[in-house]
């Protein structure tokens, strides 16, 4: 999975039309997050995101993610308020399809387009059957468990998926999806505490459309 985030991170375009499939759960920490979604500790391994847009611009996973039902454990990122796109992916592009694969007793902080699968989805991707559960702070709004935003026009999906957790984020926070520009949600839910911290928008499943 790191080396995937190498790969995409210095070409992105070499991730355009393959597939990729995981085929056990993989660690990144110990247990990360306690029963209120606090860190138990300082964790050992911080996570690179797959297309982190802190190397090279608005890059983003072009391919196929094949979850095959296993489970990310302990990932961990945090950047600052000033740097986007944080999660698993920082960009699913518009040619991509990430299923069947969970990301739980994660945690991530970023500014905007914070999430713990992807912190940006583009155009015509596709995310179904995902599960993701943890701790999502975007300092600077668009934040989700899931998704932090969907963007641009076109026939993106998601579906089939559901999360948990707390999402603390300031604005635009949702329980699956913080802001909604575009595609299609069907067939989600969310089971996440959204703390109310001011007047901002926020819901349980997608903050803001």
């Amino acid at each position: 999975l790191a080396l995937l985030a190498k790969i995409t991170n210095y070409d992105a375009s070499t991730t355009k039309d393959v597939y990729y499939k995981l085929t056990d759960d993989i660690h990144l920490n110990e247990p990360l997050l306690d029963e209120n979604y606090e860190l138990k500790g300082t964790p050992e391994n911080m996570w690179v995101p797959i297309a982190d847009t802190q190397y090279s611009g608005r890059i983003a996973f072009q391919g196929n993610l094949d979850g095959g039902g296993h489970v990310i454990t302990g990932l961990y990122y945090v950047t600052t308020a000033s740097q986007h796109y944080a999660g698993l992916f920082g960009v699913i592009g518009e040619t991509a399809c990430i299923h069947d694969l969970s990301v739980i007793d994660s945690y991530v902080s970023g500014g905007y387009s914070t999430a713990l699968l992807a912190g940006s989805i583009l155009n015509n991707a596709v995310v179904r059957r995902c599960y993701a559960n943890g701790r999502v702070t975007g300092s600077g709004g668009y934040a989700g468990i899931l998704a932090g935003s969907l963007d641009n026009r076109g026939n993106l999906i998601i579906e089939h998926c559901y999360t948990g957790g707390l999402n603390d984020s300031p604005a635009n926070a949702g329980g699956l999806v913080g802001y909604a520009g575009a595609g299609t949600v069907r067939n989600c839910f969310a089971t996440v505490y959204l703390p109310v911290t001011n007047n901002a928008a926020r819901g349980g499943l997608v903050g803001h459309v």
